[in-house]
């Protein structure tokens, strides 16, 4: 008699199923070498006195007993190790079902980032400052809207051999409430019920994060052609949105009126050279006002701004030529 015994099928009549799966999460060794009757051929998987035996062959039913006895020995030894493993198995169970819900539901959420032009759940959190020890990035549906960071003080690793800082690790959550959807609308994340913005105004929450990585918060208001608005009321936005745009509309007509009048003036040699001028043009503050400063005590009155022909005068006779040039470029440029 030869037979040829796979221990893992052998100990399924001395375990229970329970026992079994709680054996093969945890790695215990169920058959040890010491195990295996004299004169038995057999395998291991590993090296070392501890490794698990997975196959023996056996010549007579003797064999077979007392490896069955020693199985059953064996057996007692790992009871006493193991939990209630009818529980253990529950609550396994249940952490993955609830793995295989978190999945499903980064996926799902994901889809719907590429399909509202943010590439999916990676991308969307690289808009924000993430720093350089990232662990988890995932979204998941959830009560409230917000993009949520944890921090792991990580003890064991460092920055460097040489750094004494404890390393930082970060993971990132979207959390997003079922029915709405994120965009990026003017450089803010931002959650809106629904898969349409409707520029006339619409509630809306976005994200804004401070000086310090962790400080992520979810500001609510109105979302009113593109302006994010925290107010009372839409109808308050629409007004704060309104004055705003007038606001703009006023600068760009001014900007325009005074584009047409340096225009006019360069083209009748008329253009003059303003303070302001200088300074846009890159020259430091101090040196400006000192220039000013002796323009005017060499004509003797306040001076607003100065004709090119003069400002070359006066820059050659105080030593600023390059300077006062510069402000004349910018000027005929702009």
């Amino acid at each position: 008699m030869t037979k040829v015994i796979n221990t893992e099928n052998f100990i399924k009549g001395i375990f229970t199923k329970s026992e079994i799966r709680y054996i093969q999460a945890n790695k215990m060794v169920v058959v040890l070498e010491s195990m295996v009757p004299v004169g038995c051929k057999f395998k291991k998987q590993g090296w070392g006195q501890n490794a698990n035996v997975i196959e023996i062959t056996i010549t007579d039913k003797q064999q077979q007993a007392q490896l069955l006895k020693a199985c059953e020995k064996r057996a007692k030894v790992l009871r006493s190790r193991m939990p209630d493993v009818d529980e253990w198995c529950k609550e396994q169970d249940a952490i993955e079902a609830a793995a295989r819900k978190a999945k499903r539901e980064e996926e799902a959420i994901g889809e719907m980032l590429k399909a509202d032009g943010l590439y999916g759940v990676w991308s969307t959190l690289h808009t924000l400052r993430l720093g350089e020890n990232t662990d988890k990035l995932t979204a998941r549906y959830a009560k409230e809207n917000s993009i949520e960071c944890d921090e792991f003080y990580d003890n064991k690793n460092g920055y460097a051999r040489s750094c004494k800082f404890t390393m930082v690790r970060r993971s990132f959550y979207i959390n997003i409430r079922r029915g709405y959807h994120l965009f990026r609308i003017g450089g803010l994340l931002t959650f809106i019920k629904g898969s349409t913005i409707n520029r006339e105004g619409m509630a809306c929450e976005w994200v804004e994060q401070g000086k310090s990585i962790a400080d992520i918060r979810t500001v609510k208001g109105w979302l009113v052609r593109g302006e994010h608005i925290v107010a009372k009321t839409l109808k308050e936005a629409q007004a704060i949105n309104a004055e705003h745009r007038a606001m703009q509309l006023a600068r760009l007509l001014n900007a325009r009126k005074r584009a047409e009048r340096r225009a006019e003036q360069r083209a009748n040699g008329t253009l003059r050279i303003t303070f302001q001028d200088s300074i846009e043009a890159g020259n430091c503050r101090p040196g400006t006002s000192e220039f000013k400063h002796q323009y005017e005590a060499a004509i003797g009155h306040e001076a607003k701004d100065i004709s090119i022909a003069d400002l070359r005068k006066y820059a050659k006779q105080f030593g600023v030529e390059y300077y006062a040039e510069k402000a004349i470029q910018y000027a005929l440029n702009h």
